[in-house]
């Protein structure tokens, strides 16, 4: 749960985002990920000035045919118990629908997995640790980011937009990265991790990347000791297949996905 960020709800991540510690006996790192981080300007002029200004000219022409067409899109961020809760049905759909017929690992398209993610959010967004950007239109979500707080630090744990190709031809998921940007710099944030995987949207904000590492642990016993190294030649080979492979993480994956979408495969 939350990758590499520790909190209540996730004590003992198994992800750590370097640089790490350097490792001890029973205790070794692997290099499994990258995560984007965006450095966050001081004013919006200069967040502005990150993109060329035919990059905002289109933004903008395409929110314009939106308005046009289906009325105003409404960007807004939800912290309140009763609002998140009202909100979160339509965001687990929205992840449904954009990754229907695709394996994820993250258990949100089944109501038991994400459960608990709703109480998480309705808990640190009371303590001001948690937010929910959502964009509105036509009567619906259109695009999310889930996102956790740790000041000047924001983490976007979970983002999608639409699959629906009649509003994604609107920029409607730039169109929320970009409104979520400008309130970061507005709250005085100067960092935005968009955490682990690689995305055209994530490039384009991209100012550095930081090594994510998985930790293997085992105690400093015979058997742990025997275990370890064996333990990490077996990830080593599952990153290689994961992350130098496409062709057969693509493979794993559709086979991945009929497994999740069988009847038999659920709870």
């Amino acid at each position: 749960m939350f990758d590499y960020l520790a909190n209540e709800f996730n004590p003992q991540p198994r992800l750590v985002a370097g640089p790490v510690p350097p490792a001890g006996r029973g205790t070794r790192y692997l290099p499994f990920s990258e995560a984007v981080v965006v450095d966050l300007p001081t004013s919006r002029d200069a967040l502005t000035a990150r993109q060329p200004a035919r990059w905002w000219a289109e933004l903008r022409r395409r929110e314009r045919r939106f308005t046009e067409q289906y009325g105003p899109l409404v960007h807004r961020a939800v912290v309140d118990e009763a609002a998140l809760r009202a909100a979160m049905p339509a965001v687990q759909q929205l992840y449904r629908d954009r990754w229907q017929g695709e394996y994820t690992s993250l258990p949100w398209k089944r109501d038991d997995g994400f459960a608990p993610y709703v109480d998480a959010m309705v808990a640190l967004a009371a303590q001001g640790r948690g937010r929910l950007d959502v964009l509105e239109g036509d009567g619906r979500l259109l695009a999310f980011g889930y996102c956790l707080l740790a000041p000047p630090w924001a983490h976007l744990y979970q983002h999608a937009a639409t699959p629906d190709e009649r509003y994604r031809r609107h920029g409607v998921g730039k169109l929320l990265i970009a409104r979520l940007l400008q309130d970061l710099v507005d709250d005085g944030y100067t960092h935005l991790d968009l955490m682990l995987g690689d995305a055209a949207y994530k490039r384009e904000w991209e100012s550095w990347r930081r090594t994510v590492y998985l930790r293997l642990h085992e105690p400093d016993t015979l058997a742990g000791r025997v275990r370890l190294p064996v333990r990490s030649l077996a990830h080593r080979a599952r990153l290689r297949v994961q992350f130098e492979h496409p062709r057969l993480r693509t493979v794993l994956k559709r086979s991945l996905a009929v497994l999740d979408a069988s009847p038999r495969s659920r709870p």
